[in-house]
């Protein structure tokens, strides 16, 4: 039989808790603080095993809504207009980093249009609040 990798991780688990940590200097501060800060992030490997790619799709998903929902309503100069033509091709076949590259460079360019300037701001900081969402869900069990 393979162990299961909850299994392994909750095997660690105990012998940190079991056999090391007790072992350990208990007036070093910092190394019962590392020691707690190793076991905290066991658990969270434990809690969110296998959920990886669900959250990396729903943070591709979100990013490309955004970067539509953006280019819907792109407008303004020449540095505008090709920012939003490079996010066209980059939303084609393009990584989420390009991607997230991509928005940061057209909602960067200084000749925007006011009216893309006024409706940026609402996808964006709802895109921004569901992100920090995402990210305190996903490092709660480390207490963060």
């Amino acid at each position: 039989m393979i162990p299961s990798t909850e299994l392994r991780l909750k095997t660690m688990m105990r012998a940190l808790t079991e056999s090391i940590i007790p072992a350990l200097d208990a007036k070093d501060s910092l190394v019962q603080e590392q020691a707690g800060l190793l076991l905290g992030h066991i658990n969270a490997l434990i809690q969110q095993n296998g959920l990886e790619r669900q959250i990396d799709h729903q943070e591709a998903t979100a990013l490309t809504d955004l970067a539509r929902e953006l280019l819907a309503s792109a407008e303004g100069g020449d540095n505008t207009v090709a920012a939003a033509q490079k996010l066209t091709a980059v939303l084609a076949e393009g990584s989420f980093e390009d991607i997230s590259k991509a928005v940061e460079r057209l909602l960067s360019m200084d000749d925007a249009s006011p009216a893309f300037k006024d409706a940026a701001w609402k996808p964006v900081l709802e895109y921004s609040r569901n992100a920090a969402a995402r990210g305190q869900q996903w490092f709660k069990p480390m207490g963060f």
